[in-house]
């Protein structure tokens, strides 16, 4: 059975209150964070969402990725912060370990 993105976010929509809850990613004194692999598997990465003055924009929860555990699981890395994705770190498909670094978003 094939299971589309749009059909992956709209069934695992999480409240930004409990992202807080959830380790998406690195925190610094640099205005950015890393998002990293929740578990080794494949990467699949979403299409965007929005964008604004030529970037790519992304919300607290919004997926930007995901990785494939087994033929039928997955893990969604969403990001933690609202800001400008500033690059994927991974093609499409590639093999990834648990805690790789799959993007980095600028936080606003």
């Amino acid at each position: 059975m094939s299971t589309t993105f749009d059909e992956i976010r709209s069934a695992t929509a999480v409240a930004p209150d409990a992202l807080e809850q959830a380790d998406h990613g690195e925190r610094s004194d640099i205005p950015i964070t890393i998002l990293v692999a929740p578990h080794a598997g494949r990467l699949r990465i979403l299409p965007p969402e929005r964008f604004w003055a030529g970037h790519e924009v992304v919300e607290v929860g919004q997926a930007i990725a995901v990785v494939e555990v087994a033929d039928d699981g997955y893990d969604l890395v969403r990001s933690p912060v609202r800001g400008r994705l500033g690059a994927v770190l991974g093609r499409d498909g590639e093999l990834v370990t648990r805690g790789r670094a799959i993007a980095w978003v600028e936080r606003e």
